[in-house]
């Protein structure tokens, strides 16, 4: 996490790093807390983001809500990554698995796809995290928002 950026800047890096760390050994995250307690290693991450959440303006139960919510919700991106099958991992071809999904559905749920499927093939999977990085920013933001009022 660069010491001197931006808040939103250093909470971007921290979720990009936990992510290629997870990725790099995926073991990790059934040790994380496979014995009951939670690794020193993954608290010291946490304790990195702490810091860079204080920065961001929260603190007390805001704070401890975002520790639990930030690395969860990265983990659980990394998770989905980690599991997607080889055959979907392009835009394309999980556009293509969804569109061949739909004779399955009924009429009513099948037309629920019909304007925004063609806006599955935009993003791949790295803009996907990218896009979820942008949105704990923007709750980030939200959050210390409410606190400070």
């Amino acid at each position: 996490v660069p010491a001197r950026a931006r808040w939103e800047v250093q909470l971007r890096s921290w979720c990009r790093s936990l992510r290629d760390h997870v990725q790099t050994y995926p073991p990790l995250m059934l040790e994380m807390t496979s014995q009951g307690s939670f690794q020193p290693a993954l608290l010291e991450a946490v304790a990195v983001l702490a810091r860079v959440l204080r920065r961001a303006g929260l603190e007390g139960a805001a704070l401890a809500a975002a520790l639990r919510w930030v690395p969860q919700t990265v983990l659980g991106a990394v998770v989905l990554e980690l599991a997607r099958p080889d055959h979907l991992e392009t835009p394309d071809h999980e556009a293509a698995a969804i569109y061949g999904s739909l004779a399955t559905l009924s009429a009513a749920d099948r037309a629920e796809y019909d304007d925004v499927l063609s806006h599955f093939v935009s993003p791949d999977l790295a803009d996907l995290f990218e896009y979820s990085i942008d949105r704990l920013v923007d709750g980030v933001r939200a959050a210390a928002a409410e606190a400070a009022t």
